[in-house]
């Protein structure tokens, strides 16, 4: 043993710092029979090291001579650099694809890319077939990054051994556990390696490689499975503008003003009277009652609209109109509005895949905007005067003195019973603004609990509401309606969030406006009783316990106001719909609408993203450790190509010679060299 440390030659050998290997025993073991391969032409020597003296020994070996630095057979230094440099690019492949594939999917607005229908037919008819597919693919992906990780450690294995010649026990088990992506070692092993912050460095890396290599598969299914998921299409379109500024709008309006002539308007196969209707009237009556009962609607409960704003079948709202008129793309919703073309091709587009029929949509839309507070005062302008013993006519004297301006057509007045108990109603216009008032007066057993009341509208004007519409199929009757105010909390896109500036309604639009709740009041009273007055009682004692007329309380205030906001909503919906069938409208008359239609559809989505980054961001863990390697050992060899020994490959193992005294267990520290 001696004269074998004696013949050791004294080369310039890169020394290695062995302080973290093992000192169980007491002296260097050589065997002096050394075996060599005539088929491989290899060498491998294994001496034990036990202190740092006999480490420096080791340290002076040469390194292996140059017949032991062999290539593969017909391979070159150009096709080992050319193999390298591709297994850089796999791995980087491996790295990206899933992240660009995600980035892609979240790219498409909104977030998702649509299947096509005849793909979603055949998934559809073959779902454990396509589940099964995708499953094969998480798994080719798993075997994928295993196989460059084991690559790359083969790589840097040979660089290791032609860098020195020497590798630790450990070293070797590391290398073995990074080309079979498992943990070598054993839960007593650890507690030696934490003594050594490089070896624990290495166990964490290992460990990183185990865990994403069990993700993958799962990864590559959560991210490659189509999902159901909603998606939205901007569209544009038209409608009246009742607040426009231009001459030739306001011409318009005064020469076609519904009720100047009584005539039917035809939408959809049905026709629609510009004369007042007791049909009309009852639906008015609703709007009123349903404005007010509940008094704070539930957040769930539709209501259904009047039937003479609405083309077909209607639709339910969600509490008042607010002087919009619903519209769609076709006759299964309210006006048909041929402008909407995008939303009907969407609707109407058979290639589009649906888990379900579920729509819904959101147009902004014109409507009213009035603020309302009656009093009680102890004058009224209107006016009775008999026609006959069994007519009256009621009208009333817009004083300029005061301020009043007439808001009716001239010779407008309003006929009803010849009875004690009435309810009567007369308006005008405040000079020089927008606001309006509105007068009721009560005689008989009206007289105690209405009397004289003046309502003042604050403003009459328009304003943009966000109405949004959602259906669970195409039927007419199937829609539900739900009209919000602008600057919701979530946005509609560009410019689906901005608020026009605010506008005096025509004075056309108002004096029909004004014209139906006259109608509205006189058309109701009966010998007997007035329906309006009675309605007004009615709601009082069922939403607030009042005492039954005829007794005062000024709670009634309140009830009426709401009915008349009620009733106003109506009207101005039910104007817009007479103006919108009306012919020849100019474009002045005309304001442009923006709308978002969101219908669900089948595809691959980002969602859930935050899931889906998880799981990639493990299985990237493990490919990022095969590129760190690779890297690592291009820059050790420096494409130099030394030698093809592969530390992993159990034939060479058999071959080596292990240190440790007499044959005992060997130390995680013991020198493995390769000769």
């Amino acid at each position: 043993m001696k004269g074998s440390e004696e013949n050791l030659p004294s080369h310039d050998y890169p020394r290695r710092s062995l302080e973290r290997r093992n000192t169980t025993t007491s002296s260097i073991y050589s065997d002096e029979k050394t075996d060599t391969d005539k088929k491989d032409g290899v060498k491998v020597h294994f001496s034990p090291v036990t202190d740092h003296t006999q480490a420096d020994e080791l340290d002076s070996l040469p390194l292996l001579s140059s017949e032991f630095r062999m290539k593969p057979l017909g391979s070159t230094p150009l096709s080992l650099v050319l193999n390298d440099l591709g297994l850089v690019l796999a791995i980087l492949f491996v790295v990206v694809w899933p992240w660009a594939f995600l980035g892609a999917v979240a790219a498409q607005s909104p977030g998702g890319f649509e299947m096509s229908a005849s793909l979603h037919k055949f998934y559809l008819a073959h779902e454990a077939l396509f589940a099964a597919g995708i499953a094969f693919l998480g798994t080719t992906n798993r075997f994928i990054s295993t196989t460059l990780l084991g690559l790359a450690v083969v790589r840097y294995g040979q660089e290791m051994v032609a860098a020195t010649g020497v590798l630790s026990v450990f070293e070797v088990t590391a290398l073995m556990g990074f080309r079979n992506v498992r943990v070598m070692w054993e839960a007593g092993d650890y507690r030696t390696m934490l003594k050594e912050k490089r070896q624990m460095f290495v166990v964490l890396l290992l460990s990183l490689a185990v865990i994403g290599s069990g993700v993958i598969p799962a990864a590559t299914v959560v991210l490659l499975t189509p999902i159901p998921y909603n998606t939205d299409v901007r569209f544009n379109g038209t409608e009246l503008d009742f607040a426009s500024g231009d001459g030739e709008c306001l011409t318009w309006m005064e020469n076609n003003a519904p009720y100047k002539a009584c005539q039917g308007l035809t939408s959809n196969g049905e026709v629609y009277p510009t004369c007042p209707t007791e049909a009309h009237m009852v639906d008015m009556l609703g709007a009123a009652r349903s404005n007010v009962l509940p008094s704070e609607p539930v957040e769930e409960e539709y209501y259904p609209p009047p039937r003479q704003i609405m083309t077909g079948e209607p639709v339910l709202f969600r509490g008042s109109t607010h002087g919009v008129l619903p519209i769609g793309s076709d006759s299964f919703l309210g006006l048909k509005n041929t402008t909407l073309d995008e939303l009907k091709t969407v609707l109407k587009d058979k290639s589009i895949p649906r888990k379900d029929v579920y729509h819904n949509y959101t147009i902004v839309l014109q409507g009213l905007d009035t603020g309302i507070q009656c009093s009680r005062t102890a004058t009224s302008p209107i006016q009775y005067e008999e026609i006959s013993s069994g007519l009256v006519s009621i009208s009333g004297n817009c004083d300029p003195q005061l301020g009043l301006e007439p808001i009716f057509p001239s010779s407008t007045s309003f006929t009803i019973p010849n009875t004690n108990n009435t309810f009567a109603f007369w308006a005008c216009k405040n000079a020089g603004d927008s606001s309006i008032n509105l007068y009721f007066n009560g005689r008989g057993i009206y007289a105690e609990p209405i009397g004289s009341i003046t309502c003042s509208l604050s403003s009459f004007q328009s304003k943009e509401y966000r109405t949004g519409f959602s259906a669970y199929g195409l039927r007419a009757g199937d829609w539900n309606a739900n009209v919000r105010q602008p600057h919701s909390k979530k946005g509609l896109g560009s410019g689906m969030d901005s608020q026009a500036a605010q506008h005096a309604i025509l004075t056309p639009f108002v004096q029909g406006v004004m014209l139906e709740f006259g109608n509205f009041t006189s058309r109701l009273q009966t010998q007997s009783a007035n329906m309006v007055a009675e309605t007004l009682g009615m709601l009082g004692v069922k939403t607030y316990d009042l005492p039954h007329f005829p007794a005062r309380n000024d709670i009634y205030l309140k009830v009426l106001e709401a009915m008349v906001q009620g009733v106003l909503d109506y009207s101005v919906t039910h104007m817009r719909l007479l103006y919108s069938l009306t012919p020849n409208r100019p474009s002045s008359c005309t304001r442009p609408i923006k709308g978002v239609l969101i219908y669900r559809t089948f595809g691959w989505h980002a969602a859930p993203c935050i899931v889906k980054m998880h799981l990639l961001v493990a299985g990237t863990l493990m490919n990022l450790v095969s590129l760190a390697i690779c890297i690592a050992a291009l820059v050790k060899g420096r494409f130099r190509y030394r030698t093809n020994i592969d530390p992993t490959d159990t034939r060479v193992l058999l071959r080596a010679r292990v240190s440790g005294g007499g044959g005992g267990a060997k130390g995680w520290g013991d020198v493995v060299k390769f000769e």
